[in-house]
């Protein structure tokens, strides 16, 4: 009676694995470099749900072999699918990913060029366990602070107390100095016209050199990146 009592323990705790493995890898794809004898150990998560964060996404679990560790293969998740026509990609391990930033590009690592899809991150803080998320493409840089706050940034390495600017198709330029960066206020303006805009004009002046660096960025896709992004900024650090 107990051996009995002790296999269908076994079995239910079998089941109920199987059916949480199942619920959060609905789909696995084993990768080329996958080593068939090594094991396989699943990646820490940032993003703890056990769903698409976008409608219609869809959840794979791929399995490689780690570089990192030279001694297993690694299970991670990544959401891929379309938004409003754009796609997209999300490493639920870190809160990276990529969307569509040209209307011919295909998210692919190979073919796209490089630079031209709206690149996805988030950091977490060690000590306190806050983050914030961004997308940037070409020297434009948006994103949400710990405290939910938005923001914009162009370029990096600025030349002490030179300008920022950006302008959206053919409104009017906005300006902050570099050490202080665009408001609040400012920030909300710019992302309103980069919801609807085409292209934005970039520019900033790098160090040592104090001449004006200009980008001219395809807005394609923009507002569906940053949509993606907000989900994925709420999601991260939740319970499934």
């Amino acid at each position: 009676m107990k051996t009995e009592k002790i296999i269908i323990c076994l079995a239910a705790l079998l089941f109920a694995h199987n059916s949480y493995a199942q619920m959060i890898c609905p789909k696995i794809k084993y990768e080329k470099d996958y080593k068939s004898n090594l094991p396989t150990l699943d990646e820490d998560e940032i993003i703890n749900k056990n769903k698409a964060l976008i409608p219609g996404g869809e959840l794979t679990c791929k399995v490689s072999f780690s570089y990192k560790t030279l001694k297993n293969n690694k299970r991670y998740r990544i959401e891929e699918g379309l938004h409003d026509g754009v796609k997209y990609r999300i490493f639920f391990s870190d809160g990276s990913g990529s969307i569509q930033g040209l209307a011919q590009n295909k998210l692919d690592y190979v073919n796209d060029k490089l630079g031209t899809n709206w690149s996805m991150r988030c950091d977490v803080d060690g000590m306190d366990d806050s983050h914030w998320c961004s997308i940037d493409k070409g020297d434009l840089r948006v994103g949400i602070w710990k405290d939910g706050t938005f923001f914009v940034s162009v370029g990096s390495n600025h030349y002490p107390n030179s300008k920022v600017v950006v302008r959206i198709n053919k409104n009017k330029p906005i300006s902050a100095s570099e050490n202080i960066g665009f408001t609040k206020e400012k920030s909300i303006k710019i992302i309103e016209q980069l919801e609807s805009g085409s292209s934005v004009l970039t520019r900033y002046q790098e160090w040592p050199y104090q001449s004006n660096i200009d980008t001219s960025t395809d807005l394609f896709g923009f507002s569906q990146a940053w949509f993606i992004l907000q989900k994925v900024y709420e999601s991260v650090g939740e319970h499934k």
